[in-house]
C-alpha cells in the first residue's frame, strides 16, 4: 500500500438513466438519483457522485495512510471521486426549495478506499452513505456494514437540477474511535468531502426569495447570534512549537433585518455576487491563578454564502431573519477564505478588497491567491504554541462573528470549556453548549463579583473595551494584582495603559502577558510613583480582538478600579478611563476591611442607643 492516490476514468453503468421518484414526509422535491449517463442525450441528469479529500498534515500527525482508486471524476483538485451505482435512494426535507435534511434511504458507492492506522487496515472500498440521526449528517460504512467515518456540517445548494452538498466536513466516527481504543478522536477532523445529487424540483411548500420572510428588507435590527462551536480539530503539529485547529461554527440571523452575504472578491474568469459580508475569528484561552491568557488566535475568515438553514428561505448571499448558517471545520481552516485582521475595519465591519490579502499582485481587484498552496500549516488559522496547552489551568475556545453594526456584540460571541491532552495528536474533549458573551465572564461573573474581583466595560463611541480586575492574597501582607484588558472593536488600537497608585504602595514583580510569546515586543513598563504605566513598542500596539494582561505584586490589598488607556491611531479622542467596581478584599493591608468592620459596631451600637431612647419616651408619656 502507498499514499498515492490512484484515480480511475469514470465508467457508464448503464445505458440508459434510471429515475427513482422518492417521496419524505413533507416533500417539495423528488430526488432522482440518475445513475449513469444517456449516451448522445443533451437532456441526460450527472451521475451522483461523492468526492473525498484528506488533510495530509491531519493523516501524517495520526500515522495514518489512504489508497484509493476513483471511479468518477472528482469536484475538487485532491479530491477521489466515486460514484453511486445502486438502486436504494436517498430522500431529503425541503419546506423551502432548499434542502432542509435528509429523511431517509442510503448510497452505495463504487471504488477502491482503503484507510490504515499504524497496522489497522480498514477497507471502506464500495462505501455505502446512509443518513444519520442528524438530519443533515451522512454515515460512512464499510461493506460489513460497520460505520467509519461521518460526513458532517454540509453547505448545501441545490442548483441547475443537482443538489451538491459543499465543504463537507469528514470526521472519524466514534465507533471506530471506540476500535482504535482512542475514544478521544470521536469526531476528530479528517478532511472534505462533496456530494452531488441530481435532482428534478416541484414547487409545493416553496417560499422563494423576495417574498415573506425571505425578502431582501434591510433596517437597522441587524443581530447574528452564535448558536454553537464544534469539536475541536489538530491540523498540524510541530513538537514544542506551533498547533494549528479548526472547528465549525453555526450562527442564526435573530434579528428583523436581511444581513448581506457575499463574496470577498471577484475570482479572474468568473463572475460571482462581491460585497459586504461577515467575518469569522478564532480564539483559544487560559485561566490559572486568577490570570486570563490569550494563547490563540485565527486570522479573520471571510464568509461568502449563506445556506439559510431551519428556515423557508433559499441559500443565498442574504441570510433571512430566524435562519442559520454553518460553516465547518474545513471552510475555516481554508486560507482561500483566511485574510489578515488589519486588514478589516472592525468598528464599522468594512474591507476593501482591492489591494488586500486576496488581491495579490498585480492589485487589480481580482483573486490571485489560491489559498492553502501558497502557505505552510500554520498561517492564517487558529494557532496555539504547544508549551501553552501544557500548563496548568482552564482551557476555552472562542469564535465571534463579526457583521457590520450588530446591535448586539456579545450574544455574536461565545465560548466553551476543552480539555487538552496529547497523544500523537492534540484532542480537546467533546464539544460542549457555548456560553455567549465575553470571556473576561468566565474570570469574573459580572452577577456576582468577589470581593477581590470586578468587571466594568467602556464604549468609547469608536469601539468597546472590558477591564477586568483580580486581586490575590499572597500572605505575609502581600497581594498579587491582574488587570486582564479586552479591545473588542476599538480600532485605533491601544498603546499604553495606565493606572494610578495608592501613596505609599510598593510595587515588584511587573508583569506584561500578551498573545505573541515573543518578548522582544513587550510592553515597557514605566514605575513614575505615583502611577505605574506600560507602552507598547512599534508594530505591537493592541489590536482589536486581543486580550493583554497587566500585572503586579504589592503591600496594598486595594488597588485603584480605573486605568487610563491611550489610543494608537489619530482622528479622535487621545484618552479614555475605563473603569470597574471598586475591590474591597476581605483583608486589606491598608485596613479597609477593619474600617468596615468597626463601622457596622459603630451603627449597630447608635441603633440600640436610639432604641433605648425610644423606649424611654414611651414609659414617660404612659
Amino acid at each position: 500500500m502507498n499514499r498515492c492516490v490512484r484515480y480511475k476514468p469514470c465508467k457508464c453503468i448503464n445505458s440508459h438513466a434510471k429515475e427513482y421518484q422518492l417521496l419524505s414526509i413533507r416533500l417539495s422535491l423528488v430526488v432522482m438519483l440518475c445513475l449513469a449517463t444517456m449516451q448522445g442525450s443533451a437532456r441526460a441528469a450527472s451521475p451522483a457522485v461523492t468526492s473525498i479529500g484528506f488533510e495530509q498534515s491531519v493523516l501524517d500527525n495520526l500515522d495514518a495512510v489512504v489508497d484509493a482508486a476513483g471511479t468518477a471524476s472528482p469536484r475538487l483538485a485532491g479530491q477521489i471521486g466515486f460514484a453511486a451505482v445502486n438502486a436504494a435512494t436517498l430522500s431529503f426535507v425541503t419546506p423551502g426549495g432548499d434542502f432542509e435534511g435528509f429523511s431517509a434511504g442510503e448510497l452505495q458507492h463504487t471504488g477502491e478506499l482503503l484507510l490504515r492506522f499504524g497496522e489497522r487496515v480498514l477497507v471502506l472500498s464500495n462505501f455505502v452513505l446512509r443518513v444519520a440521526a442528524d438530519p443533515v449528517e451522512l454515515g460512512l460504512f464499510d461493506a460489513a456494514g460497520h460505520r467509519r467515518l461521518l460526513l458532517e456540517a454540509p453547505q448545501p445548494l441545490v442548483r441547475d437540477g443537482e443538489l451538491h452538498l459543499q465543504n463537507v466536513d469528514v470526521t472519524i466516527a466514534p465507533e471506530l474511535a471506540e476500535e482504535l481504543g482512542r475514544p478521544e478522536l470521536e469526531r476528530a477532523y479528517l478532511g472534505h468531502a462533496h456530494v452531488r445529487l441530481p435532482v428534478s424540483s416541484t414547487t409545493r411548500g416553496v417560499q422563494p426569495a423576495g417574498t415573506g420572510q425571505c425578502e431582501d428588507v434591510f433596517t437597522a435590527d441587524r443581530d447574528v447570534a452564535l448558536i454553537s462551536l464544534g469539536n475541536v480539530s489538530q491540523l498540524d503539529r510541530e513538537v514544542s512549537g506551533r498547533v494549528s485547529l479548526t472547528l465549525s461554527a453555526l450562527l442564526q440571523n435573530v434579528g428583523t433585518s436581511a444581513i448581506l452575504w457575499k463574496e470577498a472578491i471577484e475570482p479572474d474568469g468568473s463572475a460571482v455576487e462581491v460585497g459586504e459580508h461577515p467575518y469569522l475569528v478564532l480564539h483559544v484561552y487560559r485561566i490559572h491563578g486568577g490570570r486570563i491568557k490569550q494563547i490563540g488566535r485565527s486570522d479573520v475568515k471571510h464568509a461568502f454564502f449563506s445556506t439559510n438553514a431551519a428556515c423557508p428561505c433559499p441559500g443565498n448571499h442574504v441570510i433571512y431573519p430566524d435562519c442559520e448558517d454553518t460553516y465547518g471545520a474545513s471552510t475555516n481552516a481554508n486560507r482561500i477564505h483566511l485574510g489578515p485582521r488589519d486588514e478589516v475595519s472592525v468598528t464599522t465591519g468594512e474591507w476593501t478588497s482591492l489591494g488586500s490579502h486576496f488581491d495579490g499582485t498585480p492589485a487589480d481587484d481580482f483573486r490571485d491567491h489560491s489559498g492553502d498552496t501558497v502557505h505552510d500549516n500554520f498561517e492564517h488559522r487558529l494557532t496555539v504554541h504547544e508549551t501553552e496547552l501544557q500548563q496548568d489551568g482552564q482551557f476555552f475556545v472562542e469564535g465571534w462573528y463579526v457583521i457590520r453594526h450588530d446591535v448586539d456584540l456579545f450574544n455574536s460571541m461565545g465560548n466553551y470549556p476543552i480539555s487538552p491532552n496529547l497523544d500523537t495528536v492534540w484532542t480537546f474533549g467533546p464539544e460542549a453548549p457555548v456560553t455567549r458573551g465575553s470571556i473576561l465572564d468566565r474570570l469574573v461573573d459580572p452577577d456576582s463579583p468577589s470581593s477581590r474581583a470586578r468587571i466594568g466595560l467602556l464604549d468609547t463611541g469608536e469601539g468597546r473595551l472590558q477591564l477586568a480586575v483580580v486581586s490575590t492574597d499572597l500572605g505575609d501582607r502581600q497581594f498579587h494584582h491582574e488587570y486582564a484588558l479586552m479591545n473588542f472593536d476599538f480600532d485605533r488600537q491601544i498603546r499604553a495603559f495606565e493606572i494610578e497608585l495608592q501613596p505609599g504602595v510598593s510595587v515588584s514583580n511587573v508583569e506584561f502577558v500578551d498573545v505573541d510569546r515573543d518578548a522582544g515586543n513587550d510592553w515597557t513598563v514605566t514605575n513614575g510613583d505615583p502611577t505605574l504605566a506600560w507602552s507598547a513598542p512599534a508594530g505591537n500596539e493592541m489590536d482589536w480582538g486581543t486580550l493583554y494582561s497587566f500585572a503586579f505584586d504589592s503591600n496594598a490589598g486595594s488597588v485603584e478600579m480605573s486605568a487610563t488607556v491611550y489610543a494608537a491611531g489619530a482622528g479622535g479622542t487621545g484618552s479614555f478611563v475605563i473603569r470597574a467596581d471598586p475591590v474591597l478584599p476581605d483583608d486589606s493591608a491598608s485596613g479597609s476591611a477593619l474600617w468596615w468592620a468597626l463601622a457596622a459596631l459603630l451603627f449597630a451600637a447608635i441603633a440600640v442607643l436610639r432604641g433605648d431612647r425610644r423606649a424611654s419616651r414611651c414609659r414617660a408619656n404612659h
